[in-house]
């Protein structure tokens, strides 16, 4: 079984409470709101009676918070919805890891790794057959490709560039793996893997791999081998050195693993690093 360093669907479990903060303080902003009206009305009523103000006041007060609370609706839906899609996030992410942990013990699967410089990976994994950047998504339905290379769903196009962004997050983790481990060349491929939905064949995505979770392990199986036991060791302490964890205790690697850390670099040698490989191909392709 594969070693396991941090625990899976971390960070969108994180945004999915933040997303039920965020709605319940709207209700309790808009009861508050209402309470206060009432109170206002009540009193304009008691002892405003007989003149225009008497009319006016409570008018004006149940107009305007007819206006607060179509707004608050509005916002409590959206935070609703984001709750939600957060929390499928989070139990897609549970079953990919389950995926991956049935991969051989000489393989390390780093969950939900933050960073600074370049966001959030949901899963890293490090082994023989090379360095994978794993972003799941758990989405319904037909996934596809447009002619620019990027997803579709039940084809249609989306809002933003997934492919693309984790291109760019991939590619800047590469460069700095490349620096922390003074290597010339590496091999690190992204992969967007799919719990729920179908996948179109045919469809290319230019470097990015799109996978339904039940084929990643054959994935795996059939890549050629890259990395020798010493370089995976080496490599899983740079990602470790770089990430911000959350550790699950008892299924962290060997301590020589996740103790021992990498040199310093500066960050100028960081920079000179990435700026001598910018026109690098991010990913050597390789036909399974």
């Amino acid at each position: 079984m594969a070693k396991i360093v941090g625990a899976a669907g971390a960070h969108a479990g994180k945004q999915s409470v933040a997303a039920f903060k965020k709605m319940f303080a709207t209700v309790l902003i808009v009861v508050a709101a209402i309470a206060f009206a009432e109170g206002v009305m009540l009193t304009s009523l008691v002892t405003l009676r007989g003149r225009l103000s008497w009319y006016l006041i409570p008018a004006g007060v149940g107009l305007l918070m007819v206006r607060i609370v179509r707004i608050a609706n509005v916002r409590v839906k959206k935070h609703e919805t984001d709750r939600m899609t957060w929390r499928k996030g989070a139990l897609g992410e549970y079953e990919v890891r389950a995926e991956l942990e049935r991969l051989p013990d000489d393989y390390l699967v780093f969950n939900d790794v933050s960073t600074q410089e370049f966001g959030n990976f949901d899963h890293i994994m490090v082994g023989p057959k090379g360095i994978f950047a794993i972003e799941t998504k758990n989405w319904t339905g037909l996934i596809g490709t447009n002619a620019a290379g990027e997803v579709t769903r039940n084809g249609k196009p989306l809002w933003r560039s997934h492919i693309r962004m984790l291109e760019r997050k991939v590619m800047m983790l590469r460069e700095q793996i490349l620096v922390l481990t003074r290597r010339d060349d590496l091999f690190i491929r992204g992969l967007m893997v799919f719990p729920k939905a179908y996948i179109e064949a045919g469809g290319k995505t230019r470097n990015i791999h799109c996978l339904t979770v039940e084929r990643l392990y054959d994935y795996f199986d059939k890549c050629p081998k890259r990395l020798q036991p010493n370089e995976v060791e080496r490599i899983a302490r740079v990602v470790k050195s770089i990430a911000d964890i959350n550790s699950e205790g008892p299924e962290l690697p060997t301590p020589s693993v996740i103790q021992t850390r990498p040199p310093e670099v500066s960050a100028w040698s960081m920079e000179q690093g990435a700026k001598s490989r910018e026109r690098e191909r991010c990913f050597p392709l390789v036909d399974f």
